[in-house]
């Protein structure tokens, strides 16, 4: 169930060792890491319903390691949030995945529309289905939801799986170091970017 993310995070980490100062190496580089933790999110997804194992520890510990190291986020985060979306879906101020900062996303139907005829908030809701296109994907999902957890860990100071997350985190950019040459400081800057989406 991992071995794709693990594949992908293997060939992103060996084209990089194999060709530091090749751009095209490490354009491909991050599309494979990408992939590798679009891939962990969702195998981390499945494991927070408790559906990979017959045993319940087994879910949790393959979610915290999935999660922290190959996915790159808090698994305690993820799972508060998730709890919270299954509580009350598409309830706005209840619903993390719908409650954003202005509240710049609605679900459904008739939720968009009706509220956009109110004129509350700032955006033309009933038109969201076409600038949410291109903005969901880039913004809400990548910066939004890296400044929740952030906020979550210092809060809870969930420091069991975030530490172990810096340290990964930190023999990736150690690793970087020892592929610096032309190209590699700038390049080093644009994977550790893309690393996080």
């Amino acid at each position: 169930m991992t071995g794709i993310g693990i594949l992908f995070e293997g060939a992103g980490i060996a084209l990089l060792w194999l060709f530091p100062a090749s751009w095209t190496a490490w354009i491909i580089a991050v599309v494979c890491i990408f992939i590798s933790g679009a891939h962990m999110q969702e195998v981390g997804h499945d494991l927070g319903h408790y559906s990979c194992f017959k045993n319940l520890k087994y879910n949790y510990w393959a979610q915290n390691i999935t999660f922290t190291f190959l996915g790159g986020q808090s698994s305690s985060f993820w799972n508060k949030r998730h709890n919270e979306h299954h509580s009350k879906p598409s309830v706005i101020s209840k619903d993390p995945d719908v409650t954003f900062p202005g509240n710049v996303i609605l679900l459904g139907n008739d939720m968009p529309k009706d509220v956009g005829r109110k004129g509350k908030g700032m955006l033309p809701y009933q038109y969201q289905h076409i600038y949410l296109t291109i903005a969901f994907p880039i913004f809400l999902l990548t910066i939004g939801f890296n400044i929740k957890a952030s906020i979550y860990l210092y809060k809870n100071l969930a420091l069991k799986w975030t530490v172990s997350l810096q340290n990964y985190e930190l023999i990736k950019f150690l690793f970087s170091l020892c592929l610096k040459n032309k190209k590699g400081s700038i390049m080093a800057n644009v994977f550790f970017l893309c690393d996080g989406i």
